[in-house]
Parts: C-alpha cells; sequence; structure tokens
C-alpha cells in the first residue's frame, strides 16, 4: 500500500491542483472549469514526462475523470428530469408495459420495473397534482430573456 501511495502521489497532487486552480479561474471569469481545466491540463502538459508522476496522472486521468463524468451526467440527467415531471412520469409508467414486451415476458423484471415506476410516481405526487391543476411549470431551453 505504502509503494502504492509513493508512486502515485506527485501525480495525483499535480492534477488536484491543476483542478482546483481550473476551479478558481472559471469562477472568477465565468467561463466554463472543463475549458480551463483542458487549457491548463495543456499547459502543464510537461509534468506527464517526469516519471515520478505518471501513475498518478494516469490514476486520475483513466478512473476519477471517469467518475466526474459521470456524476455530471448523473447531476444533468437529475435537473432534467425535475423539469420534466410530465415527462419522467410518462417514461416511468409506460417502462414495465416496455419491459414486459421486450424481455420476453419476465415476471422479475417486469415486477421490478413496476417497484420503480410506483417510486416514480410517490416521488413526483406533487408535480401530479400541479398538473391537474394547470400550475405546474413548463419546461422551456433557456435561449434568451424571460418575457
Amino acid at each position: 500500500m505504502k509503494s502504492w501511495i509513493e508512486c502515485r502521489w506527485r501525480g495525483v497532487l499535480s492534477s488536484v491542483v491543476i483542478g482546483a486552480a481550473a476551479l478558481f479561474v472559471s469562477n472568477t471569469y465565468g467561463v466554463p472549469t472543463v475549458l480551463y481545466a483542458l487549457l491548463l491540463g495543456m499547459a502543464f502538459h510537461f509534468i506527464s514526462e517526469d516519471d515520478r508522476a505518471v501513475a498518478g496522472i494516469e490514476l486520475c486521468a483513466k478512473n476519477f475523470l471517469r467518475i466526474g463524468v459521470g456524476l455530471l451526467g448523473a447531476r444533468i440527467t437529475a435537473e432534467e428530469l425535475a423539469q420534466l415531471s410530465l415527462g419522467s412520469i410518462t417514461a416511468a409508467v409506460s417502462m414495465p408495459v416496455s419491459t414486459w414486451f421486450l424481455c420476453g415476458h419476465n415476471g422479475l423484471y417486469t415486477s421490478l420495473t413496476v417497484i420503480i415506476a410506483a417510486l416514480v410516481l410517490w416521488c413526483h405526487r406533487e408535480n401530479i397534482q400541479r398538473l391537474l391543476r394547470g400550475q405546474e411549470r413548463k419546461f422551456h431551453w433557456h435561449t434568451g430573456p424571460e418575457k
């Protein structure tokens, strides 16, 4: 364990510092963090030529970056689904029917999707009430100033 940490800490520390610097600069100037992370990563590419930092940089590039991209995708999906309550409710309700036909009438899969659909409906119960009253916010892409 100690040797595993010793051969990776330099690269991990370099990656963390570059990521923190990108976050600071992007918050200061209002530009996407990923853009600054890419630019700073290219500017400090010479660190990857140091054999002592290669293992840590590869660890960050292969594992931590994948986890970060997955979490970013999950956050975007959660925000979109929160805005699209009618769409998510419709998808959740149709999921058991689709599973029944697409998975060869498999009772286990269909039962699991029924449970998931019930949970989605339970979590959206307030949205359903607003939809029935016609008070639910409409989703729109931010293409211009609000009118």
